[in-house]
């Protein structure tokens, strides 16, 4: 079996089995990230009428710059320019340009001591993720770069073919200590196991998040395989 060919197995199989566990508001393949290109992603949206309302007021190209500010800023503090300047890596022209944007939409506001903070009737939503990364035979590559999908995501998983269950059960420890799942994908069956369930990731970067939760929700836009009842266990 070829990666190709586990991939095609594994959207049909998520988007066809509506008795799993986990359900997904939106199922898209290779959402680019910071941290690299997930196979798969699935996400679950509290309000979708308010991430649409919010994230209609931006445009795919400039959300990063967005997200960085957002992320560094509160609703209850303010934070000078030069705060800002040096938590996003900016220069000044760019970041005047993006905090006036950002003023003119009513997401911020200038205090009389020149801080910026989010107005507070302003609600961020944050998306929960489930990245999924498929290899055939290289569990350690697999894991390494589930690993870095941490950054934005509630939970990450491998998935491999049933035939790799005992060398990754000889090695579930370093999942379990990464905190990355294990799914094994049975074509004979067309069944998925879990041998290792991923507890909720608590260190997600809150940058990388409020990224990817846009680029998710801009791309589920154009991506055809979107589902309000799609599941995963």
């Amino acid at each position: 079996m070829k990666e190709s060919e586990l991939g095609l197995l594994f959207e049909k199989f998520i988007c066809s089995n509506h008795d799993l566990e986990y359900q997904f508001d939106i199922f898209l393949e290779e959402v680019e990230s910071i941290q690299g290109i997930p196979d798969y992603i699935g996400a679950r949206i509290k309000d979708i009428q308010q991430c649409n309302s919010f994230f209609n007021t931006f445009s795919n190209e400039n959300w990063m710059g967005i997200s960085k500010i957002l992320s560094c800023l509160s609703y209850k503090r303010g934070y000078t320019v030069n705060y800002i300047l040096r938590k996003t890596g900016f220069n000044e022209s760019q970041l005047e340009k993006m905090l006036s944007q950002l003023i003119n939409k009513n997401i911020l506001q200038k205090d009389d001591k020149n801080k910026y903070f989010i107005q507070k009737k302003i609600v961020i939503p944050q998306l929960s993720i489930v990245s999924f990364e498929l290899k055939i035979d290289n569990w350690k590559r697999a894991l390494f770069q589930a690993i870095r999908y941490k950054t934005f995501s509630d939970y990450s998983y491998i998935v491999m073919p049933i035939e790799k269950k005992n060398i990754l059960e000889k090695n579930i420890e370093i999942f379990i200590a990464n905190n990355v799942g294990i799914a094994l994908y049975d074509e004979k069956l067309n069944i998925m196991r879990i041998m290792y369930r991923a507890k909720k990731n608590q260190r997600k970067s809150k940058m990388h998040s409020s990224y990817m939760s846009g680029k998710i929700l801009f791309e589920s836009k154009l991506e055809k395989h979107v589902s309000s009842s799609v599941k995963i266990r």
